[in-house]
């Protein structure tokens, strides 16, 4: 009897392990992406940066693996000059997708931003006679050449991915880190 309820738990055991993986193609896409994701489009395009992030971030709640949307969120937080919340949006981006080279990009200007505010900050509290003050000075002026001499933010190709390739790209990063 003993053997017996062995092999069943047993054979119940590697049926559970033989099962096929979840296949993301057979999954339908999630309602409303489509529509959500050509309105942030639109918003973004219009400039109307708070109305666009706020698209983004319903999108990201639907498709919380989409490093696209990530990315996009991050340029909309740059462009209302929120360089905090821009520069997690980008690591968010690139945690899901390390290869996401504009992402990559975009975070190193957002970096140089965020160092311009600081030092800012610095020269305003520093006492009038230290010696930090004069190379705060010069290094604020190399950033804002470098800044300068760049364009702001890179812009994604202004694509629109349907639903199921969204669906599709979440579901294939929704693997669990190692």
């Amino acid at each position: 009897m003993r053997k017996l309820l062995f092999c069943l738990v047993l054979t119940t055991l590697l049926l559970g392990c033989a099962t096929p993986p979840h296949d993301p193609d057979q999954e339908p896409a999630k309602p409303g992406g489509l529509d959500q994701l050509e309105k942030a489009e639109a918003l973004y395009q219009a400039a109307n940066w708070q109305e666009a992030r706020n698209q983004f971030d319903a999108l990201i709640r639907i498709y919380p693996r989409n490093a696209y949307l990530w990315y996009k969120l991050g340029n909309a937080l740059s462009k209302l000059g929120q360089y905090n919340d821009s520069a997690i949006a980008y690591q968010n981006a690139i945690a899901i997708d390390p290869e996401f080279f504009r992402a990559s990009y975009n975070l190193g200007l957002i970096r140089l931003l965020q160092s311009e505010e600081a030092l800012s900050q610095a020269k305003e509290h520093a006492p009038a006679q230290d010696a930090l003050i004069a190379q705060i000075d010069r290094i604020r002026i190399l950033t804002k050449q470098l800044l300068q001499s760049i364009s702001t933010p890179v812009e994604a190709q202004t694509t629109v991915e349907t639903p199921r390739a969204l669906a599709i790209r979440e579901k294939s990063r929704a693997q669990p880190s190692r």
